[in-house]
């Protein structure tokens, strides 16, 4: 095997020896001479000082768990990195593999103005910045490489990297973020759990997220502190995210901020009725999608119900079932920061019991069916709303409710029996819940959401009752189709509404609504 071996140069397995020397000797030789290739046998190798590579060598161990460069020197300026290539102009076409860096003060693996690499099955962890870190570097591959528990980012893209791809790794708990995504780069196929901040960060043009699978808070996660995200796109364009899987929301899924040219697509229920997220009503009111009104031509298409914010609906493009009117949307759980829900039927405007709650219609900013909400404001810990709906003996229902409340509330059954096993606590935004309950032998009381703080105001966008059981996601939303099946509606410039339809012959039908 050609190959240039540590242990010939004085490298210690055993780690009871300073091996920095021994190691260093021999990237040298291969930087030198006609072999290209270092082989680092299994083997716990103790390092005082940051490795320098100053040209295109090989790199090989004999696994990321077995191969181990661990950092021991303890009088640290936290300036240092564990190795660092970089040979002052361009340096290509090398591959590292099957070896683990630990406990650099700074960044495991630092590289410069490097190109046509790639690093595989490489672990990375608790250094005191970056597990990866590259600047100025094109065309490089990370696959089923692992980042852990470093100080800052486990995977960074930094100053003019582009076309850098990062396929299969992992990034575990670190401080900060998962993986910064290169311009013109591809993340796909990883998976990110309990990052503090944000699993993974778009701050590049050209970026494509597909199939990756996010989980977990960071340690010391507090949306109070700040929104933490699984993914966060912010002062870019040319963006695509398709195929994302998440087992649990942890305060924001998907972020967009200040970015245009982004498409959204094959985003589908998973879990406890989310997209990106779970439930949503969480004591931090968890948001599975978040458009800010700075946007500009974000697509959306096959997306299933989850709590979604969308501060600006003119920014926005559905592409599953749109209508005529690009406003007008099928019912899947749209919503601007004022609380509007821009698909609601008429028919789900509630009863209102105005002898406990004083029932008050807000216009929303947007155009379209339902632009109605209603303001419950309360006086005291009573019913808010009262729906009349009969319902049968012995027999499971699933409610669906859409609410935005700024005390904390909860729902009663036709029986007096709560039906959600805790509190829906105050959330800023309007959200959709969906919540199953058995009616007794007996249902004869109406349907009720009732305040557990006294009096204060929440707003109800839309109330439905339906015979089953259903998650956020399977749900029956409401359509326009509840106007008929061929049914479309246009709005005239005065807002007028109107439905549109053909008969037998042909000929175009109009009726106000």
């Amino acid at each position: 095997m050609n190959v240039i071996n540590i242990l010939d140069y004085g490298a210690d397995p055993s780690g009871n020896n300073d091996s920095t020397n021994a190691i260093q000797s021999a990237f040298d030789a291969a930087v030198n001479g006609d072999v290209k290739s270092v082989y680092m046998p299994k083997g716990n190798y103790s390092i005082y000082q940051t490795l320098l590579v100053e040209d295109s060598i090989n790199l090989v161990g004999d696994g990321k768990e077995y191969s181990k460069l661990i950092w021991k020197e303890t009088t640290n300026t936290g300036n240092e990195d564990l190795i660092y290539l970089s040979n002052g102009s361009r340096t290509d076409n090398f591959t590292w593999s099957d070896f683990r860096v630990q406990f650099a003060p700074r960044d495991g693996i630092h590289m410069v103005d490097v190109h046509q690499w790639v690093l595989q099955n490489i672990i990375t962890d608790t250094c005191g910045r970056h597990g990866f870190y590259h600047e100025n570097s094109w065309k490089g591959l990370f696959i089923a490489c692992m980042s852990n528990q470093n100080g800052e980012n486990g995977f960074h893209a930094g100053t003019n990297s582009q076309t850098t791809n990062v396929l299969n790794c992992w990034a575990l708990a670190n401080s900060n973020t998962g993986i910064v995504a290169a311009r013109e780069s591809f993340v796909n196929g990883c998976t990110l759990e309990t990052n503090e901040y944000c699993g993974v960060y778009v701050g590049n043009a050209g970026v494509n997220l597909a199939g990756n699978y996010f989980e977990g808070e960071g340690n010391n996660s507090n949306p109070s502190e700040g929104h933490i995200y699984h993914i966060l796109i912010e002062n870019t364009n040319g963006v695509h995210i398709g195929g994302q899987d998440s087992l649990k929301n942890i305060d924001i899924g998907l972020m967009i901020k200040n970015s245009r040219n982004v498409q959204l697509s094959g985003l589908t229920g998973r879990q406890a009725g989310g997209t990106l997220g779970s439930y949503g009503w969480d004591k931090y009111g968890n948001v599975a999608l978040w458009v800010t009104e700075d946007c500009e031509d974000i697509v959306i298409g096959a997306i299933e119900s989850v709590p979604m914010v969308i501060e600006d609906l003119s920014k926005v493009y559905f592409l599953r079932d749109r209508k005529p009117d690009q406003d007008i949307l099928d019912g899947y759980g749209f919503f601007n920061e004022e609380g509007s829900y821009s698909g609601i039927a008429e028919n789900w405007i509630p009863d209102i019991d105005k002898g406990v709650g004083l029932a008050e219609l807000i216009v929303s900013d947007t155009e379209s069916i339902g632009e109605f909400v209603q303001k419950i404001t309360m006086t005291s810990t009573y019913q808010g709303i009262n729906n009349t709906t009969t319902f049968k003996a012995n027999t499971t229902y699933t409610i669906g409710i859409f609410v935005k409340n700024e005390i904390k509330v909860y729902l009663q059954d036709p029986d007096g029996t709560r039906i959600a096993d805790q509190d829906i606590y105050p959330s800023p935004y309007m959200r959709f819940l969906a919540f199953q309950f058995t009616t007794g032998s007996n249902p004869t009381g109406p349907l009720r959401i009732r305040s557990r703080e006294g009096s204060g105001s929440f707003y109800i966008g839309g109330v439905k009752v339906v015979e089953g059981e259903y998650d956020m996601s399977t749900f029956p939303m409401p359509s326009e189709h509840d106007l008929g099946e061929t049914a479309f509606v246009l709005k005239s410039p005065n807002g007028s509404r109107y439905r549109l339809n053909v008969d037998n012959a042909g000929q175009l039908i109009t009726s106000p609504l």
